[in-house]
């Protein structure tokens, strides 16, 4: 059924699965029975050529997409019934990331060949754009680490390249909020001065020896988790102040080591992660005094199944 989860938000006991390469939306009980899919791909009304990202409105029980050609707004509601769209105005192009906050949209948006990355507020009812807050980035080097640099949990959090602040949104106002230090990894603030030339530049980044984006952050009373550029991810703990690195974290349920954490947005201390079932039956054929829970778990799945949507508390 989906080819990439590119974002899921959890809601009201759903889940609500972007799919940017089959250009749908996949809404699931979170006891993971399907219940409707969105995908109405055309150039008439009420279709979209290709679908951008969505935001949940958790108060009004609502699903915004955001899509392109024209680039508009739809709406739906939470039963997958179409109730509107609007067409946006030009100066909202190229959003790359949209979220929902306090009545308002925020849009991640980039421009200039996406050299340049700015914030705008749109009002979902007069479409009215706000575009405050503005920053060049690097010009000519066009590499960025996979993952959103919007995300919303705890707070609205926003990252950008090149910069180790975790900020939050709040109303029209951004503010930093965490300085997360890299130590050895820091990306040298040498290489920011504009004497290194722009390919040169491009070739260090893809070298991974140094942080140059921080991505799908996740955040709790007690932690911060999130991605970089580099393999594996990190978890920051507020009370000791330590940052650590892990390439994979032990499912203490099941006895098997999992990776590639995704985001729960608007969900509740929740994060999710991706296992197959050939990893799963490779487990049990090196382990095999696996426990119970996990001799019970891949007794349900078939080897050539399709991958496992595995969600955590995070605690």
């Amino acid at each position: 059924m989906l080819k990439e989860i590119s974002r899921i938000l959890a809601d009201d006991h759903k889940l609500f699965v972007l799919d940017k390469r089959l250009n749908a939306v996949f809404v699931f009980e979170d006891t993971g029975k399907h219940l409707y899919t969105i995908k109405r791909i055309g150039a008439g009304p009420e279709e979209y050529r290709l679908l951008h990202d969505i935001c949940l409105d958790t108060d009004n029980k609502k699903i915004i997409l955001y899509v392109e050609s024209p680039f508009k707004l739809q709406t739906y509601n939470y039963s997958g019934e179409f109730l509107e769209e609007r067409k946006l105005k030009a100066s909202s192009d190229m959003a790359k990331e949209m979220a929902f906050q306090d009545a308002t949209l925020i849009a991640l948006n980039f421009e200039n060949n996406q050299t340049n990355c700015y914030i705008n507020s749109i009002d979902p009812k007069s479409l009215d754009n706000n575009c405050w807050f503005e920053k060049a980035v690097i010009t000519d080097v066009h590499i960025y680490p996979y993952g959103r640099l919007l995300t919303k949990n705890t707070d609205l959090s926003f990252t950008k390249r090149f910069d180790n602040t975790i900020y939050k949104i709040a109303g029209n106002s951004i503010k930093a909020k965490y300085y997360i230090d890299f130590k050895e990894s820091n990306f040298p603030d040498s290489y920011l001065k504009g004497d290194v030339a722009p390919e040169e530049l491009t070739g260090i980044c893809r070298k991974d020896d140094y942080v140059y984006g921080i991505v799908n952050v996740h955040e709790n009373n007690n932690y911060l988790a999130f991605g970089t550029n580099k393999p594996g991810f990190y978890i920051y703990s507020k009370k000791e102040k330590e940052l650590k690195k892990y390439s994979f974290l032990m499912n203490t349920q099941y006895g098997f080591y999992v990776s590639e954490m995704l985001n729960m947005d608007y969900g509740n201390n929740q994060i999710a992660f991706i296992v197959s079932p050939e990893y799963l039956h490779g487990v049990k054929e090196y382990n095999p005094s696996a426990n119970g829970d996990f001799l019970e778990l891949i007794s349900k799945v078939d080897q050539e199944a399709n991958d496992l949507l595995m969600i955590c508390d995070f605690k």
